[in-house]
């Protein structure tokens, strides 16, 4: 075979596998956006639900020496979409979920060692909680000790971010009955009505399968 005819080869090769590329990255965005359209109808129909029936919360938020929020009134919530044109066409890839709580009272805390100070205020603004810090100092201006205000808002999240390129989704889940943060990365079949049933139950305080389907380690 000349040199000719092997770059020939090359480039038919090359070309469909482009071509492939192009239709499996296709196959996995049609996919996605059906996960995601059904997700967004069940969450879309769930907001005005929560704002009508108003629950309290039933969960108990510990944090982390700070001490705990429980019966958290409902404040409001909502459900929002983003879409990514790709090829000229309007797809789902974003949707996100959020209720806001109001605790009975704030949550304080007092730290004379700055690493566990830091501790806490970093995993509470992670969490989306607003919080005041004041240092108190020696007349020396050393560091005595720090005090915390946290204050008296929850938020609970849920969003679900399109993956196209591996046809995935990410689920990530904040507060939703226990401080802290759950990523998980599911398929399309995976990301369904039943997940978001079985995620507004564990909102609710229903029993539910969320910690498996949120792949949670047994405790």
């Amino acid at each position: 075979m000349g040199l000719l005819d092997e770059l020939k080869q090359q480039a038919q090769s090359a070309a469909a596998n482009e071509t492939d590329a192009k239709a499996q990255l296709r196959r996995h965005i049609e996919v996605v956006d059906t996960a995601l359209r059904q997700v967004f109808g069940y969450l879309d129909e769930l907001v005005p639900q929560l704002r009508v029936i108003k629950p309290v919360n039933p969960h108990t938020f510990k944090a982390w020496g700070a001490g705990e929020w429980t019966q958290l009134a409902f404040e409001n919530a909502a459900v929002n979409l983003r879409q990514a044109n790709i090829d000229n066409v309007d797809w789902f890839s974003l949707v996100e979920f959020g209720v806001n709580w109001r605790a009975p009272r704030p949550l304080t805390a007092s730290f004379s060692s700055q690493v566990e100070a830091k501790f806490l205020k970093d995993r509470l603004w992670h969490l989306g909680c607003k919080l005041e810090e004041k240092i108190v100092r020696t007349p020396e201006e050393r560091f005595l000790r720090a005090n915390i205000t946290v204050e008296p808002k929850l938020p609970t999240r849920l969003r679900f971010e399109a993956q196209f390129e591996t046809g995935k989704i990410q689920l990530t889940v904040r507060n939703l009955d226990q401080l802290g943060e759950d990523i998980v990365q599911l398929t399309p079949e995976e990301c369904n009505v039943t997940l978001c049933e079985e995620l507004a139950k564990t909102l609710l305080g229903r029993p539910s399968q969320a910690a498996a389907l949120l792949k949670r380690r047994a405790t």
